[in-house]
């Protein structure tokens, strides 16, 4: 019960006392009468009095607790961050993505522009701002919540939702990192089903997403990671309206794009011009049954406006 609803009944308990008073002295001028005459008037008075108290009982028997619980503090309790020396990759492919541990904590040895992206959901091409070496220094980051989770309570998608907003908090206190966010009319790719229908395999597994390039398969997974992936091979925003749930083996192989082209290139193995693979256009519609269309649609972006280097652990 708050004040505001004490105020009627303190209202209601002043107008009381001013009752019984007046029935004490019409009491007294009545002494002479018969005795349950003044019965009745002092009951008249008492009950006044007694509708009140039993309405200010109920209510706080009712009243909330004054005590709410806090909300939990999404940060790392310890968090390690060391430069990583660029002459001490031994080879094989760098990871794109921090690896999430059972209990919340990441692994990450990713650049520091792909862990924002991770952290605010984004692709590369959705972010601008910041100076050259976000892109290029790869810091090594161990973190552990202050509160483990539950892996048995949380989906790995769950978990990996709640280690984006610990490494959000990371970034702002150890880096700096001021960003704003900016939604914008821009060039989209639709992905929807073609109209002789999708060429999708159900599937129970749940096996992850394998991108290599010119290449995308899964031994099981929703549309939405495949939509995932399409995203930085298109280098553009990707609108999932293929309607389709639940999860679906697929294989997809296509003519690397232009992005893929320029890391083969780099590693000595460059696209040849007699290379036989379709478009990826031309694969998605002929392999999977969906389509890829070009129109205009709402493209989030984040802008960097502030960060700086780490002080980084020994």
């Amino acid at each position: 019960m708050t004040a505001h609803n004490l105020s009627p009944v303190m209202n209601h308990h002043r107008q009381s006392i001013l009752l019984a008073a007046a029935a004490w002295l019409l009491t007294l001028s009545l002494r002479k009468n018969h005795a349950s005459i003044r019965f009745r008037l002092w009951l008249a008075a008492s009950g006044k009095r007694l509708i009140p108290i039993s309405l200010l009982i109920a209510g706080l028997g009712h009243a909330p607790s004054s005590v709410a619980q806090a909300p939990e503090r999404m940060v790392f309790k310890v968090a390690s961050i060391k430069l990583m020396d660029a002459a001490s990759h031994t080879g094989g492919p760098l990871p794109r993505v921090p690896g999430v541990t059972p209990g919340g904590g990441i692994r990450s040895s990713i650049p520091i522009s792909g862990l924002i992206c991770w952290a605010y959901r984004i692709d590369k091409f959705q972010l601008s701002g910041g100076p050259p070496w976000i892109g290029s220094d790869r810091y090594a980051i161990e973190a552990e919540p202050e509160k483990p989770d539950d892996p048995t309570a949380l989906s790995s998608e769950q978990r990996a939702d709640r280690a984006r907003e610990r490494v959000k908090a990371l970034l702002a206190d150890r880096f700096h990192l001021d960003v704003r966010t900016e939604t914008k009319e821009a060039e989209v790719y639709v992905l929807s089903v073609a109209k002789e229908g999708h060429k999708l395999t159900p599937s129970s597994e749940s096996g992850g997403v394998r991108h290599g390039a010119g290449v995308i398969e899964s031994p099981g997974a929703p549309i939405s990671f495949l939509v995932v992936m399409l995203k930085p091979v298109l280098e553009r925003w990707v609108l999932d309206e293929t309607g389709l749930d639940g999860q679906f083996k697929f294989k997809l192989e296509y003519l690397p794009v232009d992005v893929e082209r320029r890391a083969l290139a780099l590693s000595g193995k460059p696209v040849t011009a007699d290379d036989p693979r379709p478009s990826i256009f031309t694969a998605i519609k002929s392999q999977l049954g969906l389509e890829l269309q070009s129109r205009k649609g709402p493209l989030t972006t984040v802008v960097i406006e502030r960060i700086e280097r780490p002080t980084v652990n020994q």
